[in-house]
């Protein structure tokens, strides 16, 4: 079934969310815009978020919606390790149990941090359908309510309070760049820039190395596609029934990169922006500086959806690309 979402339902999440989330900076980049040639771009600052990723104002808004009696039996999620974060911090605050499934692949920080917030962590499978998988087994052993990342009503209109700041703050926003894996946080954007700015144009950047909504895109309908490895392992995985029609109503142009594509953004957003970004919140910039998008004339917003990333991944990257990206 066709999950359905209504500007209201966002505005509704922005009020029960803002006592503990942070409105995160939309800032300039005049560094991005003297690399490319073309402006102005601004950043919105996910990776300064509480949790340092998007993911808590979904995870924030479905949590603190939970009837008593689904507080009592506890909360089961899957996640690539950001929404896992965000779910155990909710639950923390909302005083309800939560179990979170994680791919092994799943960087050592972000499942630190979910268990730093008391959440118990499994980990299950090498990619995030595993985690899926795994999540619903346990959903039916424990009797708890599973909070979806991605096709969770509640959580999609938390995300979208991300849209409804960018258009608060910059009302004269041409394009607005998203990362997209199973399309919650482009779903949400998306749904409510178009109810309240129609013209403005939303463009899903994924990674190559695990493109199905990319491919659904492309055909009109459902596609699987192998999961890759990748520096963006959270956007990792496939496309959903319950969310992709509303990602063909609201997106307007996808955009696949190459993981040296993701790899090189990293290295430029740390080395001339002063951003430490994970593989999946650089994905835009990525397709930016590689020529893959073409904006539209006005102000650009790129979402830097999160800043979990390990440091020696990092560093491993910045010694890599830095060269390169000094040179360019």
């Amino acid at each position: 079934m066709a999950l359905e979402l209504g500007a209201g339902e966002v505005f509704a999440a922005a009020r029960r969310i803002e006592p503990y989330i942070r409105r995160t900076p939309l800032e300039r980049c005049f560094a991005l815009e003297d690399e490319v040639g073309c402006g102005p771009i601004y950043f919105k600052l996910e990776n300064q978020q509480r949790t340092r990723s998007f993911k808590i104002r979904g995870a924030l808004n479905r949590v603190l919606s939970l009837s008593e009696e689904e507080r009592r039996r506890g909360i089961v999620t899957a996640s690539s390790g950001n929404h896992g974060q965000g779910v155990a911090v909710a639950a923390s605050l909302a005083g309800v149990k939560a179990t979170v499934v994680v791919p092994e692949v799943t960087p050592a920080v972000k499942i630190r941090e979910a268990r730093r917030w008391g959440a118990e962590v499994v980990k299950a499978g090498a990619d995030f359908d595993a985690a899926e998988k795994k999540a619903w087994e346990l959903v039916r052993e424990l009797g708890g309510t599973f909070v979806h990342p991605c096709i969770d009503p509640g959580v999609m209109a938390g995300q979208g309070t991300v849209g409804l700041e960018i258009v608060e703050e910059l009302p004269v926003v041409a394009t607005v760049i998203v990362p997209v894996g199973g399309g919650g946080l482009a779903g949400g954007i998306g749904m409510l820039i178009k109810a309240v700015c129609p013209k403005v144009k939303i463009v899903g950047v994924q990674a190559a190395s695990s493109p199905a909504l990319y491919e659904s895109f492309r055909a009109g309908r459902i596609v699987y596609c192998p999961v890759g490895e990748t520096l963006a392992e959270g956007l990792a995985g496939n496309a959903y029934e319950e969310t992709f029609p509303l990602i063909r109503r609201v997106v307007d142009e996808m955009v696949v990169v190459s993981e040296e594509e993701i790899a090189r953004a990293m290295a430029w957003l740390a080395l001339k922006a002063g951003q430490v970004v994970e593989g999946a919140g650089a994905v835009g910039v990525a397709a930016l500086l590689c020529g893959k998008l073409s904006l539209e004339k006005g102000p650009s917003v790129f979402i830097l959806s999160g800043g979990n990333v390990d440091a020696a991944t990092l560093r491993r990257i910045v010694v890599q690309e830095g060269a390169a990206v000094s040179a360019g």
